[in-house]
């Protein structure tokens, strides 16, 4: 029998003076200011900040849906096209994007026909009870709730054990309830993997629980207003919700995103 195949490497990535200025029937409107991000293979770095602040639209320019006016993006060394043709750049947004006339479970499977990986019945299956929809296989998108639909969302993206993964306020359609236990349950999912995990939410708690770092966006053009460590041991576990670390750290990123507003409110 020969060695176990190697894991894969851990991708960076890594965002260099990339700018946004959109232009309309308002004229120039600009979103980003140049700006640079790094997050660190293997890990998970949430951005929060101010409605509106181009958030959405870094996230978009990092997984190559949008191009920037200025700077570059690289993952691990390769454009987001790359990555995204054979698999390993996975995208979830706050819409589902499921296909009407496809079950379910085709819909979770289909995330790797489109990467052109092997079928894998037994991992879509278990994908779908993680997000607990199992019992729905059968059910078109039609049949389900909003919610239900954002759970298989995301089941589809991690169906192809994406090396990167950008996560837009994925988890906003879906009660509180259930939006707490995929919190705890989904992210022992892409550590698996090692995936990398940029992702923008509304909610300082769940950037704090999920993340390794916060980084705070001001109003916009936005740019970094506070980068922020989260020193909790993994896994996270919901007892870590109680805990003064945890809420030492909101206290800090709500001190920043307090910051941001006053610094956008004296400019105005």
């Amino acid at each position: 029998m020969g060695p176990e195949p190697s894991a894969p490497v851990p991708v960076e990535i890594r965002l260099t003076g990339v700018s946004k200025t959109f232009t309309g029937a308002r004229g120039h409107v600009p979103v980003l200011s140049p700006m640079d991000l790094t997050v660190a293979g293997g890990s998970t770095l949430a951005l929060v900040g101010p409605s509106g602040c181009g958030k959405s639209t870094l996230l978009r320019i990092a997984a190559g849906l949008e191009s920037s006016d200025t700077g570059t993006v690289a993952l691990g060394g390769d454009s987001p096209d790359i990555l995204r043709a054979r698999g390993a750049l996975a995208v979830a947004f706050q819409e589902d994007a499921l296909l009407p006339w496809r079950t379910l479970q085709g819909n979770v499977a289909l995330g790797r026909r489109l990467a052109r990986l092997p079928g894998d019945t037994g991992l879509v299956r278990d994908l779908i009870a993680r997000v607990g929809l199992a019992g729905f296989e059968g059910h078109r998108p039609g049949a389900l709730s909003g919610g239900m639909r954002q759970r298989a969302a995301i089941a589809r993206c991690l169906a192809t054990g994406p090396q990167v993964l950008l996560l837009d306020e994925p988890f906003g359609a879906v009660d509180e309830l259930t939006r707490r236990r995929l919190n705890l349950d989904l992210p022992p999912l892409w550590q698996q993997t090692n995936a990398t995990v940029l992702m923008v939410t509304h909610s300082v708690s769940e950037a704090v629980l999920l993340s390794d770092r916060v980084v705070v966006l001001s109003n916009r053009p936005a740019s970094v207003v506070a980068d922020i460590s989260v020193a909790l041991d993994r896994p996270r576990t919901a007892k870590m919700l109680s805990t003064a670390d945890f809420r030492s750290t909101i206290a800090r990123v709500e001190q920043a995103l307090a910051q941001a507003e006053t610094s956008a409110l004296a400019a105005q």
